[in-house]
């Protein structure tokens, strides 16, 4: 979508649909959790249900006029699928002259035609490779505020408002980070941005 654009346009309509994510994460615990504790947890179910229901066609359309409105989007697509032709025709044209030793050489090859190894393969060159693992395996403990995090907070009998709020919280100290973020992000490098939050994180904890 930001294809063609300088990279404070990737860094802005990123910002703007974590936001938007954000919100929504703000909005729905509150809900869900004062619907628990002073109604039912039925109700909560229903509630939900129903507004998965009736949105679920508002997002559908979305989707659908952003694909639409963006024919990058589209564009992107059918080269990648031309991508992914391309090699096995070449194979199959030049498949009697070569021999059996180069192998490895075509294993490479149809391993680069899946988009997931090609996007390890780019994100393996990044400067921020260790500290973005880093992050990602703060998620595999109960510190992130998340679903482990919720279960182990419900099971120490927390009530489940109270957990909302908190909840809350945090997702509005990450609309206020979707805030800050571009504006460091201009005046910083990526990879000290990347460095200045991981280690605000690390203060609150």
């Amino acid at each position: 979508m930001c294809g063609g654009h300088p990279p404070a346009v990737l860094t802005r309509t990123n910002s703007a649909i974590r936001r938007i994510d954000l919100s929504c994460k703000l909005l729905a615990p509150v809900l869900s959790g004062f619907l628990i504790s002073f109604v039912s947890a039925q109700a909560s179910a229903v509630a939900l249900a129903l507004w998965n229901v009736a949105s679920v066609w508002l997002v559908y359309w979305l989707f659908v006029s952003v694909y639409n409105g963006v024919p990058a989007l589209g564009a992107n697509s059918l080269a990648r699928d031309a991508a992914a032709a391309a090699p096995e025709a070449d194979e199959a044209v030049q498949g009697h002259g070569r021999d059996a030793s180069d192998w490895s050489e075509r294993l490479t090859t149809r391993l680069s035609v899946l988009p997931c190894w090609e996007s390890w393969a780019v994100y393996a060159r990044q400067e921020v490779l260790l500290p973005g693992v880093a992050l990602a395996i703060l998620y595999f403990s109960v510190l992130s505020f998340g679903t482990l995090m919720t279960a182990t907070l419900d099971w120490e009998g927390i009530p489940a408002y109270v957990i909302s709020l908190a909840r809350g919280f945090s997702a509005m100290v990450g609309i206020a980070a979707t805030v800050v973020y571009p504006a460091a992000h201009a005046r910083l490098s990526t990879l000290r941005t990347g460095l200045w939050s991981i280690w605000t994180q690390w203060c609150c904890l």
